[in-house]
């Protein structure tokens, strides 16, 4: 179903002719209207003018992020459709229709938006425009035009942290001299000698001896979310996606937005007061998503007080520790979510993604042990929580060769075809390297391979999919505690029963019904609807206290059928 958009009018309106007012984050319309702002530095205008909420009507299927499985895209490094070596939006739609193959329901974008480098994204220059080798907006807003018809939504990446220094807020202070936005970053005028977690210093100076702050990197100043004006800023630019038809939003970084001194750098209380109010901005506009990056707080910040929704880093970690090790281990052989006590949707779960501080590509993770790399799949996808695939973690790519940037590393070319010369990312010469496995692990030939992990990846999905105790609203009851080398859950809806079963051990084990049926509260037969063991066929009916047989590293799914 189409999503319909009705911006043409609204960015006349912003860049040439006056809008209406609005000075609040959940604010939706006002009487009042202004002038369009801008900014010029050299050759560069910024739109700085305030944009009014325009919410356009949804035909996606409403809270369709609820139970998504969401598909995270660099789009540099995903399809090129024009030759020049880097991924672009047309080339994203031309691989729609895989990414609908795939099963997922929602698409996580990268930072898209006007940036210091052209490489990861994350340095912005413009909130408001497109990377300029990405295509026109016309391309983006095609984009989510054709997303929308295949009921898939699209959550952007915003960053509201900090800026590149090629931003022209930024220049103009530093370059030009203009005192009017120094207040839309941090400054003192000395180095006070503060240092983040890794004991780098967080204090840049310049020319004049002032210093300004960026935690990150001297290259990504913070903006000043203390300054009524900065918030307003990027509230604006947050409607100016929405109203496009944006399905929601990413956000980098959340933990870092306030600083208060030395030892008050992260999760001040004035960051979860700006995310509570970007959440009611947000979900103003029906339909709609966010989720924030906040390792190590996931609970912190999943709360309705913050974003209402957050990555769990340790979830992912301990499925793949359990994995490796061949034992169960921590989120893995308890209730992970009545710790947190936070709804399953409030949770984003995940294997791996762009930064190396969340893991290598996964098949590095698992040394090439693909039966492993199924099994963590497989804990991923059938537990509760909203689960994010990287893009390329579907077929087991790896790291891009020789790039000894850990950010490149992670983020290479698609792998679509067995070619060593493009990897049939692009008709000419990629950007960056491509993965070292291109030749063995790509699409095209995963495609053909009923056993591959790619089609390994696109039934645990599907099975999701079809599977209302697998969803997001059915509770999970572990059956598993730790050192265990079988992991065991029920997951049960209101009209169905599972019980999720995996051999994480390298011999043959065997297991009881007996104990599943009994804490199912209920009563029947077992049917498995899964298996990637042969010993078991899908259909076949086990008694309630039935003993069965697990193939090393194997695992299945049964459904509790009354007799």
């Amino acid at each position: 179903m189409k999503k319909t958009t009705a911006v043409a009018g609204l960015l006349a309106t912003t860049l040439l002719g006056t809008v209406p007012c609005l000075n609040t984050a959940n604010a939706s319309s006002a009487d009042q209207t202004i002038e369009p702002r801008t900014l010029k530095v050299k050759s560069h205008v910024m739109d700085l003018s305030i944009i009014p909420a325009a919410p356009p009507k949804t035909q996606l299927p409403a809270d369709w992020w609820q139970n998504a499985v969401f598909y995270q895209v660099f789009v540099r490094s995903f399809s090129d459709s024009n030759g020049d070596g880097h991924g672009d939006i047309q080339g994203l739609i031309d691989k729609l229709d895989y990414i609908e193959a795939l099963g997922v329901r929602g698409i996580w974008l990268m930072p898209m938006t006007l940036s210091h480098f052209h490489t990861n994204g994350y340095a912005v220059v413009d909130h408001r425009k497109l990377e300029t080798d990405y295509g026109e907006m016309k391309d983006f807003q095609r984009l989510l035009e054709e997303a929308h018809k295949r009921d898939i939504g699209i959550i952007v990446d915003y960053v509201m942290n900090h800026a590149g220094v090629s931003n022209p807020l930024f220049r103009a202070v530093t370059y030009g001299r203009n005192q009017e936005y120094k207040n839309w970053f941090v400054w003192r005028p000395d180095n006070p000698g503060w240092t983040r977690w890794d004991g780098r210093q967080v204090w840049h100076g310049i020319r004049s001896g002032e210093h300004y702050y960026g935690v990150f990197w001297s290259l990504l100043p913070d903006f000043n979310l203390k300054n009524p004006d900065v918030l307003e800023y990027h509230y604006s630019s947050m409607r100016y996606w929405l109203n496009m038809g944006v399905d929601g939003f990413r956000f980098d970084a959340v933990k870092q937005f306030v600083e208060n001194g030395a030892s008050a750098q992260e999760d001040q209380p004035e960051t979860l007061a700006i995310l509570k109010d970007v959440q009611a901005l947000v979900k103003s506009y029906d339909n709609t998503y966010m989720v924030c990056e906040a390792p190590g707080q996931s609970t912190l910040y999943s709360g309705d007080e913050a974003c209402g929704s957050a990555f769990s880093f340790r979830f992912g970690n301990d499925l793949i520790r359990s994995v490796k090790h061949g034992r169960a281990a921590g989120s893995l052989a308890e209730n992970y979510w009545h710790r947190t006590e936070r709804p399953y949707t409030n949770i984003a779960t995940l294997l791996a993604n762009h930064d190396p501080f969340a893991g290598k590509r996964l098949m590095e993770q698992f040394s090439d042990d693909e039966a492993r790399y199924k099994l963590a799949a497989t804990l991923l996808l059938t537990h509760p929580g909203q689960p994010f695939v990287y893009y390329g973690e579907e077929i087991g790519m790896r790291h891009v060769r020789n790039e000894s940037n850990k950010d490149f590393a992670l983020r290479g070319p698609m792998s679509w075809q067995a070619n060593k010369q493009n990897g049939g990312f692009t008709e000419g010469r990629p950007y960056r390297g491509l993965a070292t496995n291109v030749m063995t692990h790509n699409v095209a030939m995963q495609e053909a391979d009923p056993n591959s992990l790619l089609n390994t990846y696109r039934e645990l999905i599907k099975l999701r999919n079809n599977n209302p105790a697998l969803q997001n609203t059915a509770p999970l009851t572990v059956l598993t505690e730790s050192g265990d080398k079988v992991a065991m859950y029920l997951r049960q809806s209101a009209t169905q029963t599972l019980l999720v079963v995996v051999n994480l051990d390298d011999d043959e084990t065997s297991i009881s019904l007996a104990d599943a049926t009994k804490r199912a509260k209920s009563t029947g037969d077992w049917h498995p609807i899964y298996t990637s063991a042969e010993a078991l066929n899908t259909g076949e009916a086990l008694s309630a206290n039935s003993e069965i047989t697990l193939p090393p590293l194997s695992a299945t799914v049964l459904e509790l059928k009354p007799n």
